[in-house]
């Protein structure tokens, strides 16, 4: 029982991660990185003309009951995209959190490109039972040269079956990316989470060949240290993100990408 309730406590605070282990572990894929052939959902990427479809999969802090996908799939026409994604997280017999989205992307004039996605958020206890709410995410991007920034809102809530104390608040965030030559970049993200915390996000990416990348990095309050190497060949890609904090087991992401 103490197990389970330790297990539970990992799952629903949102302490441990400033708003979660969803947004932790995909932040280090949302910054605009041009030269990741991963999971992105970098606006102007969304557009090229590929297909593109990633997965990925953890197992968080190494506990056997917790379990934690993540997969996305984007089609770009060039001026346009269109993507979905879907996310489970939860505890076997206890808990589940699912995450169903879709939106589109578009290029706009002068280095801009945008996006706007709908989100259906499903949590389910079995004890309890299962609530569900609507939200909107939107995102603008900027790119000149070697710069490239993103900013956006998520958590917009559009409809929802119950309300918490205080309510829920939109989640603003944004990064910036430089490309100082053709295999080194460094990105910087600032989020504002759902509890009011502010968390900063330092990565430096090398590309090391054509079909093998590094990069690794930072993020504050809770500390936490991360690395990711991907390989690449042909249309496929294999992506391992490792994720170091104090005081919980680390924690490894695998990934699989085909296209982009």
């Amino acid at each position: 029982m103490k197990r389970i309730a330790i297990i539970l406590f990992v799952i629903l605070s949102p302490e441990l991660y400033g708003s979660g282990f969803d947004d932790t572990i995909l932040w280090i894929y949302d910054l605009p990185e041009s030269s990741s052939n991963s999971l992105n959902t970098e606006p102007r990427l969304i557009c090229d003309s590929t297909v593109q479809v990633s997965v990925l999969y953890s197992r968080p802090y190494r506990i056997d009951e917790l379990s934690w996908n993540n997969a996305f799939v984007k089609k770009g026409f060039g001026r346009w995209g269109l993507f979905g994604r879907f996310n489970s997280y939860g505890m076997k017999r206890y808990y589940n959190d699912y995450i169903y989205e879709a939106g589109i992307a578009v290029i706009l004039p002068g280095s801009l490109a945008a996006s706007v996605a709908g989100e259906y958020h499903y949590e389910q206890f079995d004890a309890v039972g299962g609530f569900a709410r609507g939200e909107l995410d939107a995102r603008l991007s900027y790119r000149r040269g070697a710069v490239s920034a993103n900013a956006g809102i998520s958590g917009l809530v559009l409809q929802e079956e119950y309300k918490i104390p205080g309510g829920r608040k939109s989640r603003p965030w944004g990064s910036v990316s430089a490309l100082l030559n053709k295999e080194i970049s460094l990105s910087a993200g600032v989020r504002k989470f759902e509890n009011g915390r502010v968390r900063w996000l330092f990565c430096q990416r090398a590309r090391l060949s054509s079909e093998l990348s590094l990069s690794f990095g930072v993020i504050n309050r809770p500390d936490v240290i991360f690395g990711r190497l991907i390989v690449a060949h042909g249309s496929f890609s294999l992506d391992l993100a490792f994720y170091s904090i104090s005081r919980l087991n680390d924690t490894a992401v695998l990934g699989l990408t085909y296209g982009g």
